[in-house]
């Protein structure tokens, strides 16, 4: 979840206008003009400068001297800061009238067209004034709904985290009150074990508590076929595997029960050590490094017991959050919709 301070900083606007011209005297006559109504400015000479700058800090209006760049220039510019401006006010200063032009500029995003020919220039202060009071209303508006947003979200956060720990202690109340250990099915793994020879099967069976519940197949289309009429809470998939490639199993299982923990591994061979992987999409982790024995997985195997139990209690308090608050979850999908909606729409009608 990202700090509203930070989405704060990244939204703020300058209090200036950005003018793009090459002409020394153009420049000088427009922060004149502007100056006469107390805007400030920031002059750039080129298109480069111009997106540098508002990549860097978003400005209300960007008042380009057309006549002073080439106009493949820009058009291109006019583009480039629509995408990275899109609440910011693009007003194009052209010397003469010309229709062709002023279509090819509004095309491109310009929301103004001021001839120096037609126009009074001394208008100029009160037209930017304006477009820096609306631009600085939709970006009040806008930063007020992503606070909005984010605060909905830290609350959701907060309301599941409750209900976890008030679920915990439940569970920790309950197992005081009737002076027995959890439940069994707290703790309960099933593991499902691939492989074509029974060598692990035979030697990881006496090692395991009576917590752990083995289901052994001999190959990969007999490991989907388990897996599509159960879910188990650990995969183990020997490297090799006498009908179908390891990776396309391990694939069809993470596809048919993501919450499966997978891991694939490689058996001693030669007098060299196997190799223990867990598998997480395209993540791949080691497990057990120097793989020698079934004792050393036996081992590992506790571990990941606790935390597939961990993970199942989570499941478990969400899945009890979301049927008693299902209207408020309701309500706070429809919020996000239209916050999106709603903040797409400030950069698109100004």
């Amino acid at each position: 979840m990202s700090k509203p301070g930070d989405e704060k900083q990244a939204s703020m606007l300058s209090d200036s206008a950005l003018i793009v011209s090459q002409r020394q005297t153009a420049q000088a006559e427009l922060q004149d003009l502007l100056s006469q109504s107390e805007i400030n400015s920031v002059v750039v000479a080129d298109a480069d400068a111009a997106r540098a700058v508002i990549a860097k800090t978003p400005y209300p209006v960007v008042l380009i001297d057309v006549d002073s760049l080439p106009l493949s220039s820009v058009l291109t510019m006019l583009t480039e800061l629509r995408v990275l401006a899109p609440r910011t006010d693009l007003i194009a200063l052209i010397d003469e009238p010309s229709f062709e032009t002023t279509v090819q500029l509004v095309r491109r995003g310009a929301v103004d067209i001021i001839c120096r020919g037609t126009d009074d220039l001394r208008l100029l202060g009160s037209r930017i004034l304006s477009s820096m009071k609306d631009a600085k209303q939709r970006s009040d508006r806008s930063q007020m709904l992503r606070d909005y947003s984010t605060l909905a979200e830290d609350l959701l956060y907060r309301l599941t985290d409750t209900a976890r720990r008030i679920g915990e202690l439940k569970a920790q109340l309950t197992q005081r009150g009737s002076g027995s250990p959890a439940a069994p099915t707290d703790d309960y793994v099933s593991v499902l074990l691939v492989e074509d020879d029974g060598w692990l099967t035979q030697s990881l069976s006496p090692l395991v508590a009576s917590s752990f519940s083995l289901t052994t197949v001999v190959s990969g289309g007999e490991a989907l076929d388990r897996a599509s009429e159960r879910s188990f809470d650990l995969a183990l998939i020997k490297e090799t595997l006498p009908d179908l490639p390891s990776r396309t199993v391990i694939r069809s299982l993470q596809a048919q029960s993501p919450e499966t923990l997978v891991m694939m591994y490689f058996p001693p061979s030669r007098g060299k050590p196997g190799r223990i992987d867990r598998l997480e999409g395209s993540r791949v982790t080691t497990l057990v490094s120097a793989f020698t024995s079934a004792k050393q997985l036996a081992e590992r195997l506790v571990e990941l017991q606790q935390a597939q139990a961990a993970r199942r209690r989570e499941r478990h308090y969400l899945a009890e959050f979301r049927s008693d608050n299902y209207e408020l979850l309701k309500r706070l999908a429809e919020l996000r919709k239209r916050y999106r909606e709603v903040d797409s729409s400030l950069g698109r009608n100004k």
